[in-house]
């Protein structure tokens, strides 16, 4: 809507200079409805065989070492469904989508397939502020978190009460995942050097928890949703290997049928590529 933006920095074909709800209300009209049934359909069968796969994996002794789809489970369950998530971008995002059945008319906030690192906090700032009484929790890798963990500052000064997760793999694990599977495990500036996240939180004043297995991450969970002020959680999580992996996944140059959706041995997926 402010006129100045347009051309700026990109030359467009056709500027046009109105609201986008009314922009969107004259487009509508002249875009016909696609269901994409059969597509759907699909993708509910693959949800049904995945069923047991993802209650199966989610259900690991107390003592174990802790997975980000435990800690996510573990999170749905507490919360059945009522808090309003903002993700990050990467393993996160996906295992979110996967173990927290967001069905409850509370919102999934994420930044889509072409997000940006460092997205779900300043997000999570403005979904407090904007729905006040709500439970927001943010849900982000080490990685991404490190992109934007400045606003910290913001969220202790404005004593918004956020539910912040991070999950330290020690890795930027999608990038991770590739090159464990199609580069044989040479890992090139995926490794990372973590800042100590609770002390970070308390510097700011912000109540900090640290989980690292099954039974610390329900403690961790219950306590903070307890906590009337903002809350860090530090998840430490399983950082390579089948647990550190995130499914299905489409390699580069394969189609959507040669999706990989469990666990298969590294060169199997090096074969399929080829």
């Amino acid at each position: 809507i402010d006129e100045v933006e347009l051309g700026k920095l990109v030359s467009a074909d056709l500027a046009i200079h109105a609201d986008v709800a009314d922009v969107l209300s004259g487009l509508i009209a002249h875009v016909s409805p696609r269901l994409h049934s059969p597509w759907r359909q699909r993708i509910r069968v693959w949800q049904d065989e995945d069923a047991t796969r993802i209650t199966s994996s989610s259900s690991p002794a107390d003592n174990a070492s802790l997975s980000v789809p435990t800690a996510i489970r573990s999170l749905f369950n507490a919360t059945r469904g009522e808090s309003t998530l903002v993700v990050d971008v990467g393993q996160c995002q996906m295992w979110a989508a996967q173990f927290y059945s967001a069905t409850s008319g509370k919102p999934f906030i994420t930044s889509g397939g072409l997000g940006t690192m460092g997205f779900a906090l300043p997000a999570a700032i403005g979904v407090q502020i904007a729905c006040p009484e709500d439970e927001v929790w943010v849900l982000a890798g080490d990685g991404g978190f490190q992109m934007s963990l400045h606003d910290l500052a913001t969220v202790a000064q404005e004593k918004l009460p956020l539910r912040i997760a991070v999950f330290n793999n020690g890795y930027l694990g999608m990038v991770r995942q590739w090159q464990e599977m199609l580069y044989d495990g040479r890992y090139e500036a995926t490794p990372l050097v973590n800042p100590d996240f609770v002390k970070l939180a308390e510097a700011y004043g912000i109540e900090a928890l640290r989980a690292e297995t099954p039974q610390q991450a329900n403690e961790a969970i219950a306590q903070a949703r307890k906590h009337e002020g903002p809350v860090l959680m530090e998840f430490r999580v399983v950082g390579e290997g089948p647990e550190g992996n995130v499914y299905p996944m489409v390699s580069a140059g394969c189609t959507l049928d040669e999706m990989i959706r469990q666990p298969v041995p590294v060169a199997s997926v090096k074969e399929t590529v080829r």
